[in-house]
């Protein structure tokens, strides 16, 4: 059989009387009928621009989003002249699925690489000023939502529950409720948690000054002025310390600098005391072959065994709320 044999050829009368249905049945609104209508053109290679955007009509009259959103991708790919007017199909789609951000996104985008027609251009402009209103709403009221859910877990002392609502506000880069920051300095907070809420504030550049009281700690600090702990010179200083077990054992450096970092992150904003970073980076060495050896060191001077016990209680501290 040669290879023409086994395909199907739709006649043009049979072509057009699929393309006057189709549109008969989007006339009457029959978007169910019209979509099976315009496949079977499809099926058959009869493709062009008008089939195109009226599968897209009609997935978005049947609330398809998904796939008007994936067939509006896939036309954009092409960059034919009708272009723009996908563009437009494009983000009336993200506009109803309410996936506001990402429309804003897209239109910065078109604005930035082409030279969009000034009609459409002022229709794209009106969806990003409305995608603004409404993100914008959607985050105030994710605010509201939030700040009464942590008050509850805090009034319950519920700290796994505060951690969630912290790492759920980081992870969807949501503002910080000004009665956050209040935390900072209560002495009922775990000390996680108040980490989680000075690394958000410094997540939005917060330039005010914050009190924060943790761990027999006080001090104000300027989020925005603080270094990360990837970069705290005092941090990087102990890294230093034990640089030289990486060669011989890599797997101990790496519990040696996971232990620093966690170590470092229960007392954040709070750096190390610069004349301790010797004990605790052979703390942090001590700590790691005992747990290779499975033995316990006995420590002669009383200011090691005091780090030792600090640091493994700041480890606990770290489990009590995060993931492994």
């Amino acid at each position: 059989m040669s290879q023409d044999e086994g395909k199907v050829i739709l006649f043009p009368t049979w072509q057009k009387n699929l393309e006057q249905e189709s549109l008969a049945a989007m006339r009457e609104k029959n978007y169910d009928e019209a979509l099976e209508k315009i496949n079977q053109l499809l099926s058959f290679k009869v493709e062009n621009h008008e089939i195109y955007i009226a599968k897209l009509i009609c997935l978005m009259e049947l609330s398809d989003h998904q796939g008007a959103l994936e067939l509006s991708e896939e036309m954009l790919d092409k960059k034919d002249e009708n272009y723009f007017q996908y563009v437009h199909i494009y983000l009336t789609v993200l506009f109803q699925m309410g996936s506001y951000e990402e429309l804003i996104d897209h239109v910065e985008y078109e604005f930035r690489e082409h030279e969009i027609p000034t009609v459409l251009a002022e229709q794209f402009e009106k969806l990003e000023e409305a995608s603004r209103s409404l993100f914008e709403e959607i985050r105030i009221q994710q605010d509201v939502e939030y700040i009464t859910e942590f008050k509850k877990a805090v009034h319950k002392r519920a700290f796994q529950k505060q951690w969630n609502i912290m790492t759920g506000i980081r992870k969807n880069s949501l503002h910080i409720h000004p009665q956050l920051i209040e935390y900072l300095a209560s002495d009922d907070m775990h000390p996680m948690v108040q980490t989680a809420i000075f690394k958000s504030l410094q997540d939005e550049s917060y330039i005010q000054e914050v009190h924060v009281r943790k761990l027999g700690m006080n001090a104000s600090f300027t989020p925005a002025e603080v270094p990360s702990i990837e970069q705290d010179p005092n941090v990087l200083e102990i890294e230093a310390m034990v640089e030289d077990v990486e060669q011989e054992n890599p797997v101990m450096h790496h519990m040696m600098i996971q232990t620093l970092h966690r170590f470092a992150y229960v007392r954040y904003p709070f750096t190390f005391e610069k004349e301790q970073l010797t004990i605790i980076g052979d703390t942090i060495r001590q700590l790691a072959i005992d747990s290779f050896s499975n033995e316990v060191h006995t420590y002669e001077d009383p200011a090691y065994e005091l780090m030792s016990e600090e640091i493994q209680m700041s480890l606990s501290l770290y489990l009590s709320v995060a993931e492994e």
